[in-house]
């Protein structure tokens, strides 16, 4: 059965890099947090059906959220393009 994944981000003084956290303990540093935390969590053994969720601390909403499969295939193309990599 797959979960949520909660994954919280905290940008690092306006440089463009991001602190991914995942369970209260930081994943990774990234410009692109959504995408490498989803490879990541994949490689530390997370059930690829889980859904990962990206959320700011000080806020409900989500930014983002799909299957770890379905993340991992993603790159980003330019400030706000995906496509699947091949």
């Amino acid at each position: 059965m797959s979960g949520d994944i909660l994954m919280t981000v905290v940008e690092r003084e306006n440089t463009g890099q991001f602190d991914a956290y995942v369970d209260g303990r930081l994943l990774l540093t990234s410009k692109q947090p959504f995408l490498d935390a989803s490879k990541e969590l994949i490689a530390q053994g997370y059930d690829p059906q889980d859904r990962l969720v990206m959320r700011r601390p000080d806020r409900e909403q989500v930014d983002q959220a799909a299957p770890l499969y379905i993340a991992a295939q993603l790159k980003l193309k330019g400030r706000l393009k995906f496509r699947r990599r091949h």
